[in-house]
């Protein structure tokens, strides 16, 4: 396992496809991420490490485990792997912490339309909204507010407002290049704000050049539904966990 330049390691992720974008948007957004490279031929193995996260790209569980020993590393977390990684790590009897497997769509159609409502606008978030986001982030438990805040200075956001100020639905993106976060207040639910501000991160994420796509969690039925109505295609499942090694 060899450390490579992260710009280097960059280049070669985008050659790779979605099941790589999470590493390759880590790399591009977190400056202390590290690569580190198995082999190029005849396929690209790699690994991504950004603190307890761990991206991994056409590797085994196993070799990661003990490359991870040889680092010190006493217990790692899975960052968006690919189903198949963690049967492995059910067939080496590894002792999982925690897991929740997601379903991975994405969007590759051009610039979405939409309308908004008479008496709303559409702006960006700002770092003084994390506060408000914070307060009704389903998994705010395991989120500390300062990584919100970093989703909204760092990357791209969208809120609809009332015009009174009033911030009623958003989505922002998360480190992994997912768009996350999103929620409408529930009595506004009705007016289809979710996919108007959701469908403005997307053309905004395609003029850069990116690839608009989410993780949802399994049993969400409902974020689901979002995003088969906005054109998403579902690509394949993923299971985020964490290890002891």
């Amino acid at each position: 396992m060899k450390q490579i330049d992260r710009k280097k390691a960059i280049q070669l992720l985008k050659e790779e496809g979605l099941h790589a974008y999470n590493g390759l948007n880590i790399l591009k957004y977190h400056n202390n991420s590290k690569a580190y490279v198995f082999s190029y031929k005849p396929t690209l193995e790699m690994i991504v490490i950004d603190g307890y996260w761990v991206t991994l790209i056409n590797t085994s569980l196993k070799k990661v485990v003990n490359c991870l020993k040889d680092l010190g590393y006493k217990e790692f977390g899975v960052n968006g792997g690919l189903e198949k990684y963690y049967k492995e790590a059910c067939c080496e009897k590894y002792k999982i912490d925690w897991f929740e497997k997601c379903y991975v769509y994405s969007y590759k159609g051009e610039d979405l339309k939409y309308s908004i409502p008479n008496g709303y606008y559409a702006d960006i978030l700002k770092k003084e909204d994390a506060k408000i986001l914070y307060k009704y982030y389903t998994y705010k438990e395991d989120t500390p507010i300062d990584e919100i805040i970093e989703n909204i200075v760092n990357r791209d956001s969208v809120v609809i407002k009332k015009a009174n100020g009033e911030l009623v639905s958003w989505v922002t993106v998360h480190p992994d290049g997912t768009m996350g976060i999103m929620y409408t207040k529930k009595e506004f639910r009705r007016l289809y704000l979710g996919q108007i501000t959701s469908k403005i991160l997307i053309n905004k994420l395609i003029d850069k050049g990116e690839i608009p796509y989410v993780h949802i969690v399994d049993g969400n039925k409902a974020s689901v539904g979002l995003a088969e109505k906005l054109g998403m295609e579902y690509m394949f499942d993923i299971v985020w966990f964490g290890i002891a090694i």
